[in-house]
């Protein structure tokens, strides 16, 4: 496959709160080595305009790239929300998603990793040696739903992995979002960007 440097641009998913020093020279480096080739990286942490008071901002910018990519890169962190909101809107459009720590899901110790690991195995050789997972079948399953939907209402409880993913690509669909326990979500809002204020966000605008 012969790459259209001009055109060619990549999404990098990372863990944007919970990185630590050496897991940001790793990316930065990551990222330094795929621009040296003449490719494109939208990285958040360089490329987002981060003024946001619910994190709907950012997100949609995010939406909009993820659309545009060619691929999305992703460096692996479980306990990072942000990867897996980002990770649901990947899903929901089917980009090709490689990962730069892919010792991280090795084990595939959680259902979001077994998730992952089929998710970049689907379509090749490789694929057919290892089982699919549940997680990973529920979400094909969900996505279908999602696309058929004329809307999606959530009774949010807490920010688990799969809220979050299901959330992304329930964003990605731009489908109208409604809250079944507003009440109860308006006691988790929060004072800076968080996925409640997003959900709140949302709600009001399909109210």
């Amino acid at each position: 496959m012969t790459i259209d440097k001009k055109d060619y641009l990549e999404f990098l998913i990372y863990p944007e709160k919970e990185v630590t020093k050496k897991e940001k020279e790793h990316i930065t480096q990551t990222v330094e080595l795929i621009e040296s080739y003449g490719l494109k990286v939208y990285f958040p942490l360089r490329d987002t305009n981060q003024k946001d008071l619910t994190g709907l901002n950012i997100y949609s910018q995010h939406r909009e790239v993820i659309r545009k990519a060619d691929a999305v890169r992703l460096y692996y962190n479980p306990t990072s929300q942000e990867i897996v909101f980002n990770l649901g809107m990947t899903f929901m459009l089917n980009k090709n998603l490689f990962i730069i720590n892919s010792e991280a899901i090795e084990k595939r110790l959680t259902p979001l990793e077994q998730l992952i690991f089929n998710y970049i195995l689907r379509g090749t050789s490789t694929a057919e040696k290892y089982p699919i997972y549940p997680a990973y079948h529920q979400m094909l399953v969900r996505r279908n739903v999602i696309k058929l939907a004329r809307q999606i209402e959530y009774e949010w409880k807490n920010n688990n992995w799969e809220f979050l993913f299901d959330f992304g690509m329930s964003f990605m669909e731009e489908k109208p979002i409604r809250l079944l326990n507003r009440a109860e979500v308006e006691k988790k809002r929060t004072n800076e960007k968080s996925f409640q204020n997003m959900l709140l966000e949302l709600d009001s605008m399909y109210t």
